[in-house]
C-alpha cells in the first residue's frame, strides 16, 4: 500500500529484512555524525516536570555545545500524481481478505488545513464504519489513517483498511467508494458530525495532559511559524466547527477519483495478478519544457 501511494518513492518504503541485511554500521555512524554536527536545522521541544533552573545546565551541555553549521532546505522535486488502480495479491496462511483503499493529494501546510484533515479522517471512519459494519455486516472494523508529509512537496494521504470474507471484498470496496463520493458531495449527516466533533474535543482535552502531545505541537508550530499560544485553544476551536465547515472540508480534501485499491486474499500465487506499483505520472513541465 505504501509503495502504491508513494509511486515507488524510495524514501517512503518500509524497512525490512533486506534493508537491515545491507545496512553497514560504519556508514550509519558517519551519517549520524554528519547530521548531528550541524545544529542549525534543529528544533528542540522539551516537555515534562522540570524547572528552567534545573534543565538549563543540561541544555547548555548537550544542545548548546553542538556546532551551528549552515541552514539547509529540502529540495522540492514537485508533486507527482499517482494513478489510481486496482491491485490483487494473495498470501498463504490467511483466511480473510484484507483491502486497503487510499488516495494522496497536495497539501498547503497550514494549521487550519491539518485540523480540517483530521476531522475529515474522523468523519470518513464513522461514516464507513456505519455503512460497512452496521448496515452491511461485512467487517468488524474499518481503520482510517491520515499521513502528512511536509517535506516539499507537501502532501497528505488517507487510507481506509478493512478485513472481510474473500467473497465480499469487492462489494465492500464499492461501498467505500460510494461512501467517499457521498461525503464529498453532501458532507456528513448531522448525527455523525456531532459525534465526531465531540470526540475531537475530548481527544484534545485528554492529550493536553500528555507530554508527547506538547512536544509534537510545540515542534510543528515552531517549524511553521504558527502561534504557540494557539496550542492551548485547540479544543475550543474543535468545538466551534460547524456542520457547514465539515461539509466544505469533505468537498476539499476527498478527491473525485484516482483511488488506489490493494486487496490481499487467501491462496497461493494469484492468477493474472497485477504489479503492486502503479505507473507514475511525469511531473508537470514548464513552458520551456523543463520539469517543475
Amino acid at each position: 500500500v505504501v509503495a502504491a501511494l508513494s509511486g515507488g518513492d524510495p524514501r517512503a518504503m518500509r524497512f525490512g529484512a533486506q534493508f537491515y541485511r545491507r545496512a553497514q554500521l560504519d556508514a550509519a555512524i558517519d551519517f549520524w555524525s554528519d547530521r548531528t554536527k550541524n545544529g542549525a536545522n534543529f528544533i528542540v521541544a522539551i516537555a515534562g516536570d522540570f524547572t528552567l533552573a534545573r534543565i538549563r545546565p543540561l541544555v547548555e551541555r548537550y544542545l548548546a555545545s553542538l556546532p551551528r553549521g549552515t541552514t539547509e532546505r529540502p529540495r522540492d522535486r514537485g508533486f507527482i500524481n499517482v494513478r489510481g488502480g486496482r491491485h490483487e495479491l494473495t498470501a498463504r496462511g490467511v483466511e480473510r481478505a484484507r483491502t486497503a483503499i487510499g488516495f494522496v493529494a497536495p497539501l498547503e501546510e497550514t494549521s487550519d488545513n491539518l485540523t480540517a484533515l483530521q476531522l475529515v479522517r474522523d468523519l470518513i471512519a464513522r461514516t464507513l464504519t456505519e455503512r460497512l459494519r452496521e448496515q452491511m455486516g461485512g467487517t468488524y472494523d474499518v481503520d482510517v489513517s491520515l499521513a502528512t508529509d511536509v517535506v516539499p512537496p507537501a502532501k497528505y494521504a488517507i487510507t481506509i483498511e478493512f478485513e472481510s470474507a474473500p467473497g465480499r471484498a469487492n462489494a465492500l470496496a464499492e461501498a467505500v467508494r460510494e461512501g467517499l463520493r457521498d461525503l464529498r458531495r453532501s458532507g456528513p449527516d448531522s448525527v455523525v458530525f456531532r459525534a465526531a466533533r465531540e470526540a475531537r474535543v475530548r481527544d484534545f482535552d485528554d492529550r493536553a495532559e500528555n507530554n508527547e502531545y506538547w512536544v509534537s505541537e510545540l515542534t510543528s508550530h515552531a517549524r511553521f511559524g504558527w502561534s504557540l499560544p494557539d496550542i492551548a485553544t485547540h479544543a475550543q476551536a474543535a468545538g466551534a466547527v460547524s456542520l457547514a465547515d465539515a461539509k466544505r472540508a469533505c468537498a476539499r480534501f476527498i478527491p473525485v477519483g484516482d483511488y488506489i485499491r490493494v486487496t490481499m486474499r487467501p491462496g497461493g500465487v494469484a492468477p493474472n495478478a497485477r504489479a503492486v506499483l502503479p505507473p507514475r505520472r511525469p511531473p508537470p513541465r514548464g513552458s520551456d519544457g523543463s520539469s517543475r
